[in-house]
């Protein structure tokens, strides 16, 4: 018996080194104009055979996040922290034990996995303690229709949304006083693998903008909400559609360095082409201006979207690398000088024109454009 158990173990322990993810499309947009393309995280599966079911039970080898980057476990520090790779569930965790009164969650994903399976722990955990828990969920994901009818089950609020228009957000709010918005989705690629940037805010007056962004979502998910009021620390937010108008003018005033880091830029649409020629202006005035755009070894839509984007810009004069094709590269960060824009949406048709997205431009916080900086450095170097 002894020995059957040992080759059973060394058997689990090499399938392991397995490729990383196999996972489908994001469902972008929603009428035949939008694009149907987008992100990954749907399946996430770990290894390339086998039942996808039973591959995401134990927790894989770790591997792919670079530990140039990768700092998370400690405590939040500070009003305003950009937050990378592996930082961002360290930091939900600590946020979501803690919470007192409320915690808000709207978001495109929460899959099944190791990982999303911790932060439903905590979520219920909470709820049991008398948090009021709402979860807002995007209705096209498999997984998210059995997460609703397990936090409803819980005595959470709960529901999918309603509307054609995709729910792209990626938000957190605990308390009405703390939050994180960017580009992670509850799923073990982002939370494990991807290269992802969002932004985290120990401020009360901005958490209470998100949070009554996220409010304004529950109540009706059909129409465009934008997120009101002046900048608040150096921060402006980011609600629907308000992006390339709030963007453009950062870009068309950038003196010394731009620096991008997206998933998918779809030139042909127009928003985003605005946003590009505008990156590629600045280079041709003399602006140090380098992208990074993210290669798939499974989303060929996003692939074709990226290899126009990087002709567009390199004949502009803007350098441009595509991150290793093994590597997902699902952060929408853009640094110009040293203000820092995180948002939940792609320089496409969809995210900048129809989907509900959030995010926010932080003007005047020099250690999180000195984060901003290193994090794009450490992606470029691996890039090519």
């Amino acid at each position: 018996m002894r020995a059957c158990l040992a080759i059973l173990v060394l058997f689990v322990a090499c399938s392991g080194s397995a490729p990383l993810l196999i996972e489908r499309g994001e469902l972008a947009g929603g009428d035949a104009s939008a694009e149907l393309g987008g992100e990954p995280d749907a399946l996430d599966l770990v290894g390339a055979e086998g039942d996808p079911g039973a591959l995401d039970l134990v927790p894989p080898p770790d591997t792919a996040v670079p530990e140039a980057y990768d700092q998370g476990g400690d405590d939040a520090q500070g009003q305003i922290r950009l937050v990378t790779n592996g930082e961002y569930l360290p930091l939900l965790k600590d946020a979501l034990i803690k919470a007192k009164t409320s915690i808000q969650v709207v978001t495109l994903e929460f899959l099944k996995g190791y990982l999303p399976d911790e932060v439903m722990g905590l979520l219920k955990a909470a709820q049991a303690r008398g948090v009021s828990v709402k979860v807002l969920l995007d209705n096209d994901p498999a997984d998210n229709a059995g997460r609703v009818a397990e936090l409803v089950a819980a005595g959470a609020q709960a529901r999918l949304d309603g509307s054609s228009r995709a729910l792209h957000v990626k938000l957190v709010v605990v308390d009405r006083t703390w939050a994180m918005v960017g580009s992670t989705n509850l799923s073990v690629a982002s939370l494990k693998y991807n290269n992802e940037a969002n932004v985290m805010f120990a401020d009360p007056v901005i958490a209470q903008r998100l949070a009554d962004y996220a409010d304004a979502l529950w109540a009706s998910d059909a129409g465009l909400k934008k997120i009101e009021g002046p900048p608040v620390s150096g921060v402006t937010l980011i609600g629907d559609a308000a992006y390339d108008d709030m963007v453009l003018p950062i870009i068309a005033g950038a003196k010394q360095r731009i620096r991008l880091v997206m998933y998918d830029l779809d030139v042909s649409a127009s928003s985003a082409k605005d946003l590009a020629d505008a990156t590629r202006k600045a280079a041709g005035r003399g602006v140090d201006v380098k992208a990074v755009l993210e290669l798939s070894d499974f989303a060929d839509n996003i692939n074709a979207d990226n290899q126009a984007a990087r002709q567009f810009l390199t004949a502009g004069g803007v350098a441009v690398r595509m991150d290793p094709k093994n590597t997902t590269t699902h952060a929408k960060l853009l640094l110009v000088d040293d203000t820092v824009v995180v948002y939940s949406g792609n320089w496409t048709y969809s995210s900048l024109e129809r989907n509900h997205e959030a995010g926010a431009i932080i003007s005047s916080d020099p250690e999180v454009a000195a984060k901003a900086a290193q994090f794009f450095d450490a992606i470029w170097a691996t890039s090519n």
